[in-house]
C-alpha cells in the first residue's frame, strides 16, 4: 500500500513540477517580448 501511494505522490509531483515549469517558461517568454 506505501509502495502505491508513493508512486502516486511521484507522479503528482512530477506532473505539478512539470505544470509550474511550463508557467515559468510562459511568464519568460512575455517578459522577454
Amino acid at each position: 500500500l506505501n509502495l502505491l501511494a508513493n508512486k502516486i505522490t511521484d507522479k503528482t509531483m512530477r506532473k505539478l513540477n512539470y505544470e509550474v515549469d511550463v508557467n515559468l517558461y510562459i511568464l519568460l517568454i512575455l517578459k522577454t517580448h
